[in-house]
């Protein structure tokens, strides 16, 4: 009740009894913190397919921006700051929209141990096989020194050392003995990036667009239905 602000109890009284339906049904109405200006299918990070969670790009992206980048525009958007309504400095942090983070080696391995994975080794890659529309990696290969494991999903932020999205492209950076002693992981958006944008949607408001416009933008094809 202390944290309530005066704007806040406007909103949500302006709008009692609104909510959004696809179908006549309520929506699974998911959001993220940051989706990095292209938001997720919610087929490829949880694989249950709603048509009002797709994979969309933010409305200020240049139409070279598409699904299916290939890897080198995917690195090549992943390492710029794209002006995006997600990237609006009053409502996201720079670290939300664009981030890279350096992952040891042996953090690496310790994680797959904590989690139970059987043994394999000392890591020598980490690959990324397939994408989704946005460019979210689907599944990670890791070979090590005596075999092979995969991370699939949306767990493979956590596994591969606190990621703050699946959309990145990884390198390593190898040491004195030859193996990797880091593995280099630039990437866009916090959280898994289906449905609304927290910040995009914020960024979206400050444009100019409507609250309807919005839920548009994010939810396409729900209907913002009066239920009592």
């Amino acid at each position: 009740v202390k944290s309530e602000d005066p704007a806040t109890r406007t909103a949500v009284d302006a709008t009692r009894g609104q909510i959004l339906t696809f179908n006549g049904k309520p929506i699974t109405a998911v959001y993220s913190a940051n989706s990095a200006g292209f938001t997720e299918s919610s087929r490829e990070i949880w694989n249950f397919d709603h048509s009002y969670l797709q994979a969309i790009p933010d409305k200020e992206l240049p139409p070279e921006i598409t699904a299916y980048m290939t890897p080198v525009a995917l690195a090549r958007w992943l390492k710029e700051r794209p002006l995006t309504h997600s990237s609006n400095p009053a409502y996201s942090s720079r670290a939300a929209y664009r981030w890279q983070l350096w992952v040891p080696r042996r953090e690496l391995e310790e994680r797959l141990a904590r989690a139970g994975t059987k043994e394999i080794g000392e890591i020598l890659s980490v690959t990324t096989t397939g994408r989704g529309p946005s460019g979210r990696v689907k599944e990670v290969r890791i070979q090590g020194t005596k075999g092979e494991h995969r991370i699939i999903g949306d767990v493979i932020r956590s596994r591969l050392g606190g990621l703050r999205s699946n959309l990145f492209v990884v390198e390593p950076k190898l040491g004195p003995d030859g193996l990797p002693e880091y593995f280099i992981f630039t990437g866009g958006g916090w959280g898994h990036g289906v449905g609304m944008c927290q910040s995009g949607a914020a960024g979206m408001a400050a444009a100019g667009y409507s609250c309807g416009e919005i839920l548009d933008h994010y939810y396409p094809g729900a209907v913002l239905t009066k239920r009592y």
